[in-house]
């Protein structure tokens, strides 16, 4: 008898956001679409960290981190080639040269939204 195929491994996504209740919100979808294995990072240092001990297929930050934005942490994952979402209740947003093309998902978003977004990226 043939075995099932099996699904690939889900990847380890870095989730960027500095509203706890946002990011368990966030975090929550995630589960919600089969994105289980998740990092999550309140602050740019604690972004950084999390990339030095781990290898992400996938990176959903918020632009806005208190004084700080997420940029840095977009350009080196673009130039990583790292697939990454921006999330922001900003109309602009100006990426990094390597981040052309990056989505951008507005702030407030639903799952619907936030699947939407998943899937047009693959």
């Amino acid at each position: 008898m043939a075995e099932a195929p099996s699904q690939a491994p889900s990847p380890l996504v870095l989730l960027v956001e500095d509203e706890p209740i946002l990011a368990i919100n966030t975090q929550m979808m995630l589960s919600a679409i089969g994105l289980e294995q998740v990092e999550v990072a309140g602050s740019l240092k604690e972004a950084w960290a999390l990339i030095d001990r781990h290898s992400f297929g996938l990176a959903i930050l918020d632009l806005s981190l208190g004084s700080e934005t997420s940029l840095p942490i977009a350009e080196r994952l673009c130039g990583d080639k790292v697939p990454v979402l921006i999330t922001t209740g900003f109309e602009e947003v100006t990426l990094p040269p390597v981040c052309v093309g990056t989505p951008i998902l507005r702030k407030p978003f639903r799952l619907e939204d936030l699947e939407n977004s998943l899937a047009q990226m693959r």
